[in-house]
């Protein structure tokens, strides 16, 4: 793989990842039954849209490496 290749995979991870992060940033619970999720949706789809990406990439890498 090239070095920009290389450098798109590992920006595109962090930004999942810090999205990720960000989106539990300031969660308190000091009542169990208060609990909000407001990024659920965010996160689930932040995931499936990671987890695609990722299988894509590889896909692709494994596609050109056989040429």
């Amino acid at each position: 793989m090239s070095l920009p290749v290389v450098f798109l995979a590992y920006s595109i991870a962090a930004f999942i990842t810090g999205l990720s992060l960000y989106s539990f940033r300031g969660t308190v619970v000091t009542n169990p039954q208060l609990v909000t999720h407001p990024f659920d949706d965010y996160i689930k789809w932040t995931v499936v849209g990671g987890i695609g990406g990722l299988v894509t990439m590889l896909a692709a890498s494994a596609l050109f490496s056989r040429r």
